[in-house]
């Protein structure tokens, strides 16, 4: 079942928290109604190595929902703690490093929805 698919039976979140073991970024494909209504806050906590291992290296999803105004922002690179808005082709530098190092470490992002405008 989608992310998609479970807000449509309890309803738009505002926030959403994925820690699936390897699979947080399959999750993310699954919430694109959710992801275009922008105005849903996803905390994802994720390990380039597991994605890696799993053949699910692909990261382009991030890509796709910084393409339609989300920010995307390091909260966690263990061990390092901080909270700093980076680009999806630096998330991209930063999952190739932990793969190429062989990093099991784990990543969290917290991907924000564009601002409101209050007109």
């Amino acid at each position: 079942m989608t992310i998609d698919a479970i807000a449509g039976k309890i309803g738009h979140p505002h926030l959403v928290k994925l820690d699936i073991q390897g699979l947080e970024l399959d999750a993310l494909k699954g919430a694109v109604e959710i992801i275009s209504k922008n105005n849903t806050m996803f905390f994802v906590e994720f390990c380039p190595m597991m994605l890696s291992e799993r053949g699910c290296g692909e990261i382009e999803i991030l890509r796709t929902i910084e393409e339609a105004g989300y920010f995307l922002n390091i909260f966690r690179a263990h061990p390092v703690s901080c909270f700093e808005r980076i680009s999806s082709k630096i998330m991209e530098d930063i999952y190739d490093y932990y793969i190429e190092e062989g990093h099991r470490g784990t990543l969290e992002l917290i991907i924000l929805p564009p601002p409101v405008r209050v007109k």
